[in-house]
Parts: structure tokens; C-alpha cells; sequence
């Protein structure tokens, strides 16, 4: 999964004109979520239907807080959005509901990606079941 992860963030890289996108050697994760600057899902990989239940049709143009729900915390919420706002890799973690409605502890960790002009275009997710 980490090869074919790895040419489609290549892709993307040339695509829209980033500087880097994080070594995926370098962190565990089970998916993958690309958004664009206004929180959209452009693209998920192969493990995010495996962890949440849902396809990537089902995904893709959504926003992230669709995996969330009544337990999900506020202040959790409030603090990642903040968090987004700094423009810098930061973990955190969110109770987030798979498409049966079970919950799961998501540990994400968050990396803006710059174009060459150092303006953040997108955000990538990787994410593991905590």
C-alpha cells in the first residue's frame, strides 16, 4: 500500500506544485486523506474503507467532519481547527464513527502542503485507529 501511496502523492506533488509531502516510511498509518484548502476530500487511499467503512466515492468531496458525531468532543474539535490554522504538522486525536455508526479513537497526524510560494494548498492526513 505505501508504494502505490507514494506514487499518487508523487502525482499530486507535480499536479498542484508542492515543495514536499511527508515521508510515508517514516509514520504508521492505516489511511490516507487529502483535502483541499477548503477542507474538500480530493482523494483517500485504499485503507480508508477498511477503517471507516466507507468507499472513496463515498468520501471524495466531503469534508472530513462527516466521520464525526454526537460523542465526537467539541473542544477537541475546537482545538484542531485551531491547530489547522497554524500551518504546521500537529497530531491529534478524535473519536470518529465509521459508516456503522461504531466509534473509533482516530489519531491523526496533520501536514499542510505548501506550493512553491509557501501558500498552504492542501492538507494530508495520516491516520490510524488509536
Amino acid at each position: 500500500m505505501e508504494f502505490r501511496d507514494h506514487q499518487v502523492l508523487t502525482y499530486f506533488k507535480k499536479r498542484f506544485g508542492w515543495r514536499s509531502f511527508p515521508d510515508l516510511k517514516s509514520h504508521a498509518y492505516e489511511t490516507i486523506v487529502l483535502t483541499d484548502a477548503r477542507k474538500r476530500i480530493l482523494w483517500v487511499n485504499a485503507g480508508f474503507k477498511k477503517m471507516t467503512g466507507y468507499t472513496p466515492h463515498e468520501a471524495i468531496g466531503k469534508k472530513p467532519v462527516f466521520l464525526q458525531g454526537p460523542l465526537t468532543s467539541s473542544m477537541a474539535l475546537v482545538r484542531f481547527k485551531e491547530k489547522l490554522k497554524e500551518e504546521k504538522p500537529f497530531k491529534s486525536t478524535l473519536l470518529n464513527y465509521k459508516k456503522d455508526q461504531t466509534t473509533y479513537l482516530c489519531a491523526i497526524h496533520v501536514f499542510p502542503l505548501q506550493d512553491k510560494k509557501g501558500n498552504t494548498t492542501h492538507i494530508l492526513a495520516l491516520e490510524k485507529e488509536a
